[in-house]
């Protein structure tokens, strides 16, 4: 294992440990789960390193290994057994970091309206959470700047309406 290699790793996991864990519990809601899904990030983003050409900044090269990764163990999991999108369990608080726990029911409100978008505007909208930018959300997804815009613009609306739907039902 090359030193500069295994310094590259403890830098991102410094700076990144935290969306890693953030996206995890937003696409994995099964707390048994989770654990092997972040697992599974962290040799991705291993093994990947020896594939980083500088390209692309260290931020979307990290956030597309995220992405890949989630996007793989997903599509494994559905492999096995049919996901309802639409039935999305409660969070466990202790197993998510959250940023506020004061607003624990917002956040998982809008977990769960975030998770009943469409794949790509749900995908904009969490790396969105997670402070990239236009540019760096196209970079992850291979998309043009302005096409992340707009689905950021249609996750954003249809948003909204989930969430008075769900503040009208509660």
């Amino acid at each position: 294992m090359s030193q500069k290699r295994k310094q590259q790793y403890i830098e991102i996991i410094e700076a990144y440990g935290q969306s890693i864990e953030r996206m995890a519990c937003a696409h994995e809601f099964n707390s048994q789960v989770r654990p092997d899904l972040v697992q599974d990030i962290h040799l991705a983003i291993w093994q990947a390193l020896g594939n980083f050409k500088q390209a692309s900044t260290l931020k979307t090269f990290v956030f597309r290994v995220i992405q890949n990764t989630i996007y793989n163990h997903i599509a494994n999991r559905a492999k096995h057994k049919a996901l309802d999108n639409y039935d999305v369990p409660p969070i466990d608080p202790d197993s998510c970091t959250l940023k506020s726990t004061t607003r624990l029911a917002q956040q998982e409100a809008l977990l769960k309206a975030v998770n009943r978008l469409p794949k790509n505007q749900r995908q904009v909208t969490l790396l969105t959470f997670e402070g990239l930018n236009y540019q760096e959300i196209s970079d992850v997804l291979g998309l043009s700047s302005s096409n992340v815009g707009i689905l950021l613009h249609r996750a954003k609306r249809q948003l909204k309406t989930l969430m008075r739907e769900h503040h009208h039902d509660g």
